[in-house]
């Protein structure tokens, strides 16, 4: 028996287009758009942080009647981004009260992604993906900080925009200059700490972070999130 499955499967079917297995290869291909998930518009309510996930397993059975239950490990089809800011003196030091943030802008940001879902040689989880789509903005007012889950991608064309207040005066649309490093590739199932710190005179920096995603269960014992 050959499993292959995606999850949430409510509320998560809309951006499944065409889906089929593919008997001869056992793959399943689809494409996912995040973009309706991350702006709120008057027909759909923001939901950025929607996690996509997939599984795979294969079982060889001999007697049916002393078969157990299938055992699935999920993993997160999306790349997760915590964004978090905090207001520090000269010393770098974190201030509580010394600033705000209204808004939170990210452009060109690609949201949609061609999957395919199959096995590698050991029969475990293998995910390709590719961006077919324009990249697009996501906004978060009146927060200081913000998760957001994003098809992988190469993030070296995305730009940040903070609306913010700082001793008393407002910037609007301040360009945060990113530095990522050796993290340019964003992968499914690795999770992005992106640590902003606003300064005295406008200076502010910027650090990426990659922290391992932490295993859950949920609700069945026999379902594993990774």
């Amino acid at each position: 028996f050959t499993f292959i499955a995606v999850a949430p499967y409510t509320g998560g079917v809309d951006g499944l287009i065409d889906a089929a297995v593919v008997e001869t290869t056992d793959s399943f291909g689809f494409t996912f758009d995040m973009g309706p998930k991350s702006s709120a518009t008057e027909d759909n309510v923001a939901d950025p942080d929607f996690d996509l996930m997939g599984s795979v397993a294969r079982t060889y059975v001999e007697k049916a009647a002393t078969q157990g239950p299938q055992d699935l490990i999920f993993r997160h089809l999306l790349a997760k981004i915590n964004i978090n800011i905090t207001f520090v003196d000269a010393s770098g030091n974190t201030l509580s009260n010394a600033g705000s943030v209204s808004k939170i802008l990210l452009k060109n940001l690609s949201t949609t992604a061609d999957y395919t879902i199959t096995f590698d040689q050991n029969e475990a989880l293998s995910i390709l993906s590719k961006n077919p789509a324009k990249p697009e903005s996501v906004i978060f007012n009146g927060t200081a900080s913000a998760t957001l889950h994003v098809v992988p991608q190469n993030i070296t064309g995305t730009e940040l925009y903070l609306d913010f207040t700082r001793d008393g005066a407002a910037f609007q649309d301040f360009k945060v200059v990113l530095n990522w490093g050796d993290k340019t590739s964003y992968k499914y199932n690795e999770v992005y700490n992106w640590n902003i710190s606003i300064g005295p005179k406008n200076a502010i920096t910027f650090k990426v972070e990659v922290a391992p995603w932490v295993e859950n269960t949920v609700n069945d014992e026999d379902i594993e999130i990774i």
